[in-house]
């Protein structure tokens, strides 16, 4: 036995002070000791301090239901508007009854003779001829009037067709345009690995729930990826370490760009008004349908607090102190535009820095996730003592694929901010 005389207050090693579980950080920092007969103790649960609401966005772009392809790649069509307005390349004298009009060649897909055409000034014509050997319409003023001058780059509607009683033929043929699109399937993968020694250890001797939490990094991992992908995804082909070539799917931003959705660039002071502008711009689909703006929780409020800052923003109930900052919509009858907070876009490791001052206008409905199979999660892989194969450890795995149908790009907006 080790012999010492009590003291009051104590002041050796046999004291309250001294008596530390091993790896105690206080022992550590004020050079006191620790014993093998103490317990550390941990708390078994860890601590969730991970950013919330990452990939919430992929929840609500998927809430419409997923698109099963028979395949790794997919073409889709798009029925467009079927007019156009006819654009003239020349000047043409006015003050008279008959014009020969030279248009764009792309104008002559959109009319036909005996349609009625309407002058920038309202005035209206009858088409006579169409010539596409020289790119040209040849119209007749109506009876008692005179057509004016024609000036480059004048843009002529095509009202409608013209009939009459008795006749036996149909001038204004026309057959379906569409909008041939694709994109391709890309597979991800991600993984965590235990020897068959430490997962014994973590079952019987583990202090916390580090493995269930680990299952879990990996899954939360795997989405970022996916809803990474969604926005962001550059459609092509990439090279891998060993030389093997994969397809690439093209997300939402990269699409838009490539499709020229309207843009703007605009400042702070102006964001209001240049958010309306491309919401007008944008307009699709019926009067009054939603879309979602989908930018940083700064971006928004910076928003809000151009129509909210010089406004009256308090509860007008029973707590007159609550401050009201913030808009969940922007009503403007045309269309309804949900505003959704993308925190994700201010990650880095997710999201080049541009991402940060930049508002993105979508309509849901125009994009589907696309799948050739369903997400597949392997809790555990066989090992040795199943027989099957040498392996002393076991994997967790999980194996997806996502890609997305975009219809209609024009329908969605782009605004950045400088």
């Amino acid at each position: 036995m080790t012999q010492y005389t009590p003291t009051i207050p104590p002041v050796n090693q046999f004291s309250n002070l001294d008596l530390n579980a091993l790896g105690s950080q206080f022992a550590a920092l004020g050079g006191h000791g620790t014993s093998a007969h103490l317990q550390r103790i941990v708390e078994y649960a860890i601590y969730d301090a991970t950013p919330k609401g990452y990939y919430d966005d992929l929840k609500i772009l998927m809430a419409g239901g997923v698109k099963t392809w028979k395949s790794d790649e997919v073409n889709y069509h798009e029925r467009v508007f079927g007019r156009r307005p006819l654009s003239a390349t020349a000047g043409v004298a006015g003050n008279v009854t008959s014009q020969v009009i030279p248009v764009t060649s792309i104008s002559l897909d959109s009319v036909t003779v005996n349609q009625l055409i309407t002058y920038p000034n309202n005035q209206k014509a009858t088409v006579i001829i169409v010539d596409k050997a020289t790119s040209s319409i040849t119209v007749q003023s109506l009876v008692g009037q005179l057509l004016p001058a024609v000036v480059a780059n004048d843009n002529f509607s095509v009202q409608s067709t013209v009939g009459t009683d008795g006749t036996n033929r149909i001038d204004s043929y026309s057959r379906l345009e569409t909008i041939e699109r694709f994109n391709w399937i890309q597979e991800f993968a991600r993984g965590t690995r235990f020897g068959r020694m430490e997962m014994y250890k973590y079952k019987n001797a583990g202090t916390t729930d580090y493995v269930a939490n680990n299952k879990q990094e990996v899954l939360d991992q795997f989405r970022f990826d996916k809803a990474n992908c969604y926005w962001n995804g550059t459609m092509g082909e990439g090279i891998l370490d060993n030389g093997a070539k994969a397809k690439l799917m093209g997300g939402v931003y990269p699409i838009m760009l490539a499709s020229g959705s309207p843009s703007t660039t605009t400042t702070l002071a102006t964001l209001d008004d240049a958010v309306e502008d491309i919401v007008l711009s944008t307009e699709f689909k019926g009067v009054g349908y939603t879309r979602f703006l989908y930018a940083t929780p700064r971006m928004l409020h910076a928003l809000c607090q151009q129509y909210k800052r010089l406004l009256i923003r308090y509860d007008g109930g029973g707590n007159a102190k609550l401050a009201q900052l913030e808009l969940d919509a922007i009503d403007m009858k045309s269309s309804l535009i949900v505003l959704t907070p993308m925190k994700r876009f201010e990650e880095l490791s997710c999201f080049p820095a541009a991402f940060r001052d930049r508002l993105i206008l979508v309509d849901n409905e125009s994009i589907v996730p696309c799948m050739t199979w369903a997400d597949t999660i392997v809790d555990e892989t066989p090992d040795f003592a199943t027989g099957i194969n040498q392996n002393k450890y076991k994997d967790f795995l999980v194996d997806g694929n996502l890609s997305i149908e975009f219809y209609n790009p024009q329908g969605c907006g782009i605004i950045n901010v400088q």
